[in-house]
């Protein structure tokens, strides 16, 4: 030791202790305090200089050195806290220091814990609140608020107030506000719905918190609350609305719900107080459980309810799970199979409006129950949701996620129409096939006519006569009508061209070839066109304008080679227009391609510049005065040359020709038709198409030699390939019945004829008896059904064989017309014969009992109304024969009555002459050029075409904001119920810039919400330690949105702001609004900016006057003298 070392004394090394303690110099100072014998100070100085040696260690993500730093603070805080054990001064300073360490380690829990030992409350209560122990920030925050900082109790309150909520402890949220309101101001400030009304629940406000999960859409959870109210209307309404629309959701069009799903639903529909819910609601549940059950029939009954009542989605829905697997219809009758077909053409009618609708992009349709109806959700403005599971998921071919797909209003129009256009077109092609081979449509003409059948399985319907009513046809014309409106409502979604077009002409010649033979039944066995009723028929007036407009389509369309049915179709098609359409049927047919002269094929070319396809349309006519010439003339070339006809129409066209010869010659001769005796329904198929009053010229020496080969034809079937019948042809028919039906109509129909022209020397009748009894020979074997004309040895027994035919109400029974005004009839009646009494022509549809042809085009007459004036027809006929004696008059006696004026008149002329009499071309139609104002309007409508294909194609894509035309129709629909005289100005702003405006504020709500519905799903999922600053964003989002809401009600087309017309009342408005979205917290889309632009520019910016053209420079005298 060095001689001037001395020895410090302990008082100097405290001393220097605590000069180097003062200096941070921890470590030495540590050294002067051990030195010292203090050892108190020694632990202190140790604390510090542990805590200064852990924060040397770096910072890093390896666990080496995480472990280091952890242990290197806890030991510093572990001395700092022997350091406070034992201490009167400084303690809460040493075990802040170790709070500080422990919260560096980082033990958060001790070093929390610590700080509120040490009364260190702000960093306490932020290291629990950090912690998520919310209970002790809060304690904390209650017992020392004073103490802290506010913006930390601010910070706590507003956290512990939302994560009490999350975590739905009520009680001790509620403890952190002074009232009850306040806490639901929060909540309803924060859009938090849902949280509300469990609040509102915990308050016995079971009704206030239903109202609030209901705007929330949480239905299931605002039903029970409803219905606790079992005596209130309110509620029980609610809760009915609530309950439907849970329905909804849970079974929409293309759903077939499992009852598990909507079980609970069930359950709470059957809590409901009936009495206190209307019917159009109970309606709707019905419908529901009916879909459930799968009652088909309750759901049929609810759909005619809901068709009444307009309620069309619901109706649709019905129809849906009705015809989701189409009824079988084998076991039907006619009038459940009309009913059913009723039912399915309202159901593709309600597709086909709404695909219409669509197409058109109409606003309205997109809203309310046909969103639900489709499981389709609007989100908000013109975004919606798809959900998966729905119709439009399953037609798509892409999966749609759980949380929906979105799409825009343009983009769900276009996939919808053409979803549901699919749709139509598949449920009318289920139905067709269903029905292609029903039996409703096709009696059994053998079964009918003789009561057996021998087909086996026989695919027809068996009807005895006995059984044919005026219900019964006037239904079966339903079930064909009714084909036509389906078939023309799959025809009306479009075709393709080329075969399509093709395929779709054949189908509808088929369709019409059925309605023609439903309206004419093969024998009158099965009815006639006098049984017709439109108001038996609901569909009569569709259906005929539909019929109107396919047979302009067909007569066009008609081929004539090599089309085996074109006789057929071209008979059938000319019949149905001049009976239903008269007015335009001549019109369109004489324009027909066919009536050509290039296709004028050999066939059809009955002599040299003579076509029989103009001579058969003439004859069906009967307006012209060789129209009977014409038409038997046809016939002979039919026959003849065997051009494939239908059989039934070939009888339908003699009987024509022998009505219109009958009534034609006995109106020239007499000038009335007194003595006419004709089946009823000839009588009035001639009143419904009268012809001229001219001498008739039948070729009859020319006719009945092809009558009887006719007549051999159809008994032996040699020769029968071209008389066609059903799919094949008569010669391929085994049935002698079936054939027997159309000989006796041909016999009938030439016998009548001879009954009404008998002729001098009766040359017109042998004839007669010959071609009738030409077939028979003694090994053949004739039916009941004419065998009487076959066997009969003369005139008389053909007449016998006439009256002897069945009668009865339905029966087309013999008529003989008598002319009160002309002469009395004998005394005798006759057997099979009924006498009208008539004064005239006009009266004649009356006392047949039937309806003006004018009734036959629309509506008929009240069916009631029709059966009292034929029961006074009836009566007024027995008391005109009791008052002038009037019976029926022998054919043989009336020829000894006849004048010898009119026996000398008829000549020669009815039927001796050996070759077919000469017709006036003139008389016949043919087909005319198209005139040049159809040919401009041909052109304009083609052009017209062509751009609105052009413009559809090169239509611009679905816009991603509002559309601007969606505004403007809006304000152009309010405007013309509102007063412009003095308001022209306002008028234009109204629809000019407004739309543009009323866009922008559409896009930032639509903007808003979605940001909103972003920070209410952080506040509910975020972790805690997230949640600083959200609730203020999310009150500013709900001011925003109520601001804006708010504008947008002020500034609609409709509200009262814009019935004032107050100019500077709106420019106040509109600054608001402009301030409000230029001060928006998101970057504005540039459509918006867009049309806020123009929006300003329109309403705001003065207008600037008109700048006035700079005035010419004075030409002066000297100036032009220069320049000459």
């Amino acid at each position: 030791m060095p001689r001037l070392a001395v020895s410090s004394s302990c008082e100097e090394w405290a001393n220097k202790g605590k000069e180097l303690f003062e200096r941070k110099r921890y470590f030495q100072a540590k050294h002067c305090y051990e030195r010292a014998s203090m050892p108190r100070e020694t632990a202190i100085a140790n604390a510090y200089y542990l805590r200064g040696e852990a924060r040397k260690i770096p910072k890093g993500n390896s666990r080496h050195l995480k472990e280091q730093l952890h242990r290197g603070f806890v030991t510093a805080a572990e001395a700092f806290l022997d350091c406070a054990q034992g201490a009167s001064k400084n303690r809460a300073v040493y075990i802040r220091c170790a709070a500080e360490c422990l919260e560096l380690a980082p033990e958060d829990l001790r070093a929390a814990e610590k700080y509120l030992e040490a009364q260190e409350y702000n960093a306490a209560a932020r290291l629990f609140r950090k912690l998520g122990h919310f209970d002790e920030a809060v304690d904390i925050v209650k017992n020392h608020k004073k103490d802290m900082q506010t913006d930390i109790v601010q910070n706590i309150e507003e956290v512990a107030r939302l994560y009490y909520f999350r975590e739905e402890n009520f009680e001790k949220a509620r403890e952190l506000f002074s009232t009850d309101e306040e806490e639901l101001e929060y909540l309803e400030d924060l859009d938090l719905g849902h949280v509300r009304a469990q609040v509102l629940v915990s308050l016995s406000r079971s009704v206030e918190a239903a109202a609030v999960y209901l705007a929330e859409g949480r239905i299931q959870e605002a039903i029970p609350l409803f219905l606790q109210n079992g005596q209130d209307m309110y509620s029980m309404h609610q809760a009915c609305s609530c309950i439907l629309q849970g329905f909804w959701n849970n079974v929409s069009y293309g759903i077939v719900p499992e009852k598990s799903q909507i079980l609970q639903l069930i359950d709470w529909s059957n809590r409901l107080n009936l009495d206190l819910i209307d019917s159009k609601s109970l309606s709707e549940v019905s419908m529901f459980k009916a879909i459930v059950a799968h009652d088909k029939v309750n759901l049929a009954k609810l759909a005619r309810v809901f068709l009444g009542t307009n309620n069309k989605p619901a109706a649709t829905l019905c129809l849906y799970h009705c015809f989701r697997i189409f009824p079988q219809i084998t076991a039907l009758n006619s009038e459940e199979l009309a009913e059913i077909l009723h039912l399915f053409l309202d159901y593709i009618r309600l597709l086909y409006e709404l695909t219409a609708q669509l197409y058109q992009a109409r606003a309205e349709v997109l809203s309310g129950r046909i969103l639900s109806l489709f499981g389709i959700h609007h989100v908000a403005s013109d975004n919606f949701s798809i959900s998966p599971g729905t119709f439009l998921d399953h037609t798509r071919g892409q999966e749609v996620p759980p949380e929906g797909l979105p799409i825009f209003g343009q983009d769900l129009s276009r996939i919808l129409s053409q979803a549901l256009r699919d749709e139509i077109r598949t449920l009318i092609s289920q139905q067709i096939d269903k029905c292609k081979h029903a039996a409703q449509f096709f009696p059994c003409l053998n079964f009918n006519a003789f009561g057996y059948c021998n087909r086996i399985s026989c695919p027809q319907e068996h009807i005895l006569s006995t059984y044919v009513s005026k219900k019964w046809y006037n239904m079966r014309v339903r079930l064909n009508l009714q084909q036509v409106l389906i078939l023309n409502t799959f025809y009306s979604l479009g075709v393709n061209p080329a075969e399509e077009m093709n395929k779709m002409n054949k189908k509808k010649r088929i369709c019409l070839s059925q309605l023609y033979e439903s309206f004419n039944p093969t024998f009158f066995y099965l009815g006639t066109q006098t049984m017709l009723d439109p108001a038996e028929i609901p569909e009569f007036k569709k259906g005929i304008q539909v019929v109107k407009e396919w047979l302009r389509e067909v007569a066009y369309s008609l081929d004539v080679y090599p089309e085996v049915h074109f006789l057929t179709n071209m008979f059938r098609i000319s019949n149905l227009a001049l009976t239903f359409d008269p007015r335009d049927a001549l019109r369109y047919l004489h324009s027909s391609p066919y009536l050509l002269p290039v296709f004028a094929i050999p066939p059809y070319i009955r002599a040299p510049n003579a076509c029989m396809l103009g001579e058969l349309l003439a004859s069906i006519d009967g307006s012209k005065e060789s129209s009977i010439c014409a038409g038997f003339l046809s016939l002979c070339h039919i026959i003849d040359r065997g051009l494939p006809m239908n059989v039934d129409d070939i009888c339908t066209l003699i009987e024509h020709l022998c009505t219109a010869c009958v009534i034609s010659s006995t109106k020239y001769r007499k000038g009335s038709l007194h003595g006419t005796t004709l089946p009823r329904s000839w009588l009035l198929h001639y009143l419904n198409r009268q012809g001229p009053q001219v001498k008739p010229r039948p070729p009859f020496s020319y006719l009945m030699p092809r009558i009887a080969t006719l007549l051999e034809t159809i008994y032996s079937g040699t020769g029968a390939e071209y008389l066609l019948f059903g799919s094949s042809n008569i010669a391929a028919i085994r049935s002698s019945g079936t054939r027997g039906v159309f000989i006796t109509r041909i016999c009938r129909a030439i016998c009548l004829l001879g009954y009404n022209i008998p002729g001098p020397g009766y040359s017109l009748r042998l004839n007669i008896h010959r071609a009738v009894t030409s077939i028979y020979r003694r090994d053949r074997t004739f039916i009941q059904l004419y065998r009487q004309y076959v066997f009969a040895r003369g005139w008389t027994d053909l007449v016998r064989a006439l009256r002897n035919m069945p009668q009865g109400s339905l029966v087309d029974e013999l008529i003989q017309l008598h002319d009160l005004g002309r002469e009395a009839g004998p005394a005798r009646p006759v057997h099979g014969v009924r006498i009208i009494p008539f004064r005239a022509d006009d009266d004649l549809f009356q006392l047949l009992g039937a309806s003006p042809p004018s009734l036959l085009e629309t509506v008929s007459a009240d069916s009631d109304i029709q059966q009292q004036q034929q029961k006074a027809c009836n009566d007024g006929q027995a008391e005109d024969l009791t008052e002038h004696s009037v019976n029926v008059v022998e054919p043989d006696e009336l020829d000894g009555m006849r004048d010898p004026d009119e026996a000398a008149e008829l000549g020669d002329n009815f039927g001796d002459e050996p070759s077919s009499p000469a017709i006036i071309a003139a008389d016949l139609p043919q087909a005319q050029p198209p005139s040049d104002e159809e040919k401009h309007a041909a052109l304009t409508i083609l052009n017209l075409y062509r751009r609105s294909r052009l413009q559809r194609g090169r239509g611009t894509k679905v816009r991603r904001i509002p559309s601007i035309t969606k505004m403007i129709s809006a304000c152009w629909g309010v405007s013309h119920k509102m007063s412009w005289d003095n308001n022209r100005r306002y008028r234009f702003i109204f629809l000019w810039p407004l739309p543009h405006l009323l866009v922008c504020l559409d896009v930032a709500l639509s903007t808003t919400s979605s940001q909103k519905k972003h920070l209410k799903k952080r506040l509910l999922e975020d972790h805690y330690e997230n949640l600083d600053g959200l609730t203020n964003r999310m009150n500013e989002q709900v001011k925003l949105t109520k601001s804006l809401t708010r504008l947008q009600k002020t500034l609609e087309p409709a509200s009262d702001l814009h019935r004032r017309y107050d100019i500077a009342e709106l420019r106040r408005t509109v600054r608001e609004t402009v301030q409000v979205l230029k001060a928006l917290p998101f970057p504005a889309p540039d459509e918006l900016q867009r049309n806020l632009g123009i929006a300003v520019k329109g309403i705001l910016t003065p207008r600037q006057p008109l700048k006035s053209l700079p005035k010419p420079d004075l030409v002066w005298e000297d100036d032009i003298e220069t320049v000459s």
